[in-house]
């Protein structure tokens, strides 16, 4: 088994796991970042169904994370994993394989995966695979690698499914998870109440010079008028449905430089191809992101300026 010295760079794979949690379009830069641990290794995650027309792949060399219809996987010949096990693929029986075991070039693979969520008969499915003749070398290390970032993966996992829907995680979850970026992070209800605040937003929220105190309803709002009635013109052109994405720059009360804040729609299916799609009679949310945060990878959608600042 080759020794390979990944801890170092293990807090650039955990930032950008905790990003994902947001929006899944950051899932694009989580893959890449393992990528680059392994020579010549492709990290995916897929959906794995019953059937092809019920399994996706998410892929990192597409930077908008196109939906690819006919991953193959057989989840009947998979029901032994479990959530949260460390599979190696070689470990796969023949009646399992997943047809990204196999490239168009026909080379197999080896390398290691993670089963991040189950949910009846689908499986979502992180996997770091290299060529089959390098398994042996890299198998052990990459499978070391996702049991250190199993936590991490699966929390940011299932905010990023959940959001919005019926499957969303408690509170706890989710702040425990966006607790570790630097930028802050608020779920908001339609009518800007938070429902999660992350350490960072906390900070901001109660400067008093970009936001007031929370209303008598508990909303949020920036304290200046203005930027108010900007920031609520964002919200209701998402919850409306108008756009997905929408960012204001709030001037703040003798503020030199903007403070950006970016409304993204979450448990939708529009746009930015959320996971699934909002449940019935599930209260309208969307997240806040505030300050400067990492672009979104291809999404022509994603992180444009809103009308309203102009």
């Amino acid at each position: 088994m080759t020794l390979i010295q990944f801890p170092g760079r293990l807090g650039d794979v955990r930032e950008k796991t905790a990003l994902a949690s947001i929006c899944p379009c950051h899932w694009a830069a989580v893959l890449t970042s393992l990528e680059r641990l392994f020579p010549s290794a492709s990290a995916v995650l897929e959906r794995v169904g019953a059937g092809a027309a019920d399994s996706g792949r998410f892929c990192a060399g597409n930077p908008t994370l196109r939906r690819i219809v006919g991953a193959r996987w057989d989840a009947q010949g998979l029901d032994y994993l479990s959530v949260g096990t460390i599979f190696r693929m070689s470990e796969l029986p023949e009646t399992g394989l997943p047809s990204s075991r196999r490239r168009d070039d026909g080379i197999a693979h080896g390398g290691a995966g993670i089963v991040l969520h189950r949910r009846a008969s689908r499986l979502w499915v992180l996997s770091v695979q290299v060529p089959l003749p390098l398994g042996d070398r890299y198998d052990a290390a990459i499978a070391t690698l996702l049991r250190r970032l199993a936590p991490d993966l699966r929390r940011s996992f299932l905010i990023s499914y959940g959001l919005g829907t019926t499957e969303q995680p408690d509170r706890a979850t989710i702040e425990s998870i966006w607790d570790e970026l630097s930028v802050g992070v608020v779920l908001l209800s339609a009518g800007l109440r938070p429902l999660a605040v992350n350490t960072a937003a906390e900070e901001i929220v109660t400067t008093r010079r970009f936001f007031a105190p929370l209303g008598c309803r508990g909303s949020l709002r920036a304290a200046v008028n203005n930027d108010n009635d900007r920031l609520r013109l964002a919200a209701s052109r998402i919850v409306y449905g108008e756009s997905d994405v929408e960012t204001v720059d709030l001037k703040g009360v003798r503020c030199t430089a903007p403070l950006p804040v970016t409304l993204r729609a979450v448990g939708r299916g529009t746009g930015s191809r959320r996971f699934n799609a909002l449940a019935k009679g599930v209260e309208e949310t969307l997240v806040a992101i505030i300050g400067d945060c990492e672009p979104s990878y291809g999404n022509t959608n994603a992180l444009r300026a809103s009308a309203a600042n102009r």
